[in-house]
């Protein structure tokens, strides 16, 4: 295959699983405006041995530059799903944490996603979904090394 084929299969593949997500999960969330990366923000925090993060802590955990990550914390503290405290320490520092809200949603979510999702995974064989995931694992790296090697942007 060559790199020209790779690039819009990939790209193709990547926006149908986006867009399958978004449909399957955001639903549950039931917050005008919340999108899929907001949702991941909000698992970072809700899956944090202590609740918080940093602005900065989050946007390498999603590989977001700190100014696109301050932004969506901005919108998630809009929605009262998140607060921000600056450090006392070191006012440059902004921690996240989850609100009440934030994690009543979280919550709520898994449930419904437990009950709605969790009967068509437990038919999947194990393999299968073990395939798909290390399949998704090895895009990763290869793009990983591709960005390493000085390919990124529009060689892809």
């Amino acid at each position: 295959m060559d790199s020209i084929q790779f690039k819009e299969q990939t790209l193709r593949y990547l926006r149908n699983i986006s867009d399958c997500m978004a449909s399957l999960v955001l639903p549950a969330a039931d917050v005008p405006g919340l999108t899929l990366t907001g949702l991941l923000l909000l698992i970072e925090l809700d899956r944090s041995p202590d609740g918080m993060h940093t602005v900065g802590s989050l946007g390498r955990r999603l590989h977001m530059a700190s100014s696109n990550t301050s932004a969506l914390c901005k919108s998630l503290e809009k929605k009262g799903l998140i607060t921000r405290k600056r450090s006392n320490k070191d006012e440059r520092v902004v921690h996240v944490l989850l609100t009440e809200n934030g994690l009543s949603l979280m919550q709520r979510m898994e449930s419904d996603i437990n009950e709605r999702f969790g009967p068509t995974l437990q038919r999947e064989p194990e393999e299968n979904i073990e395939a798909i995931l290390d399949g998704m694992g090895k895009l990763c790296a290869l793009l990983e090394r591709m960005l390493a090697e000085g390919k990124e942007g529009n060689t892809l």
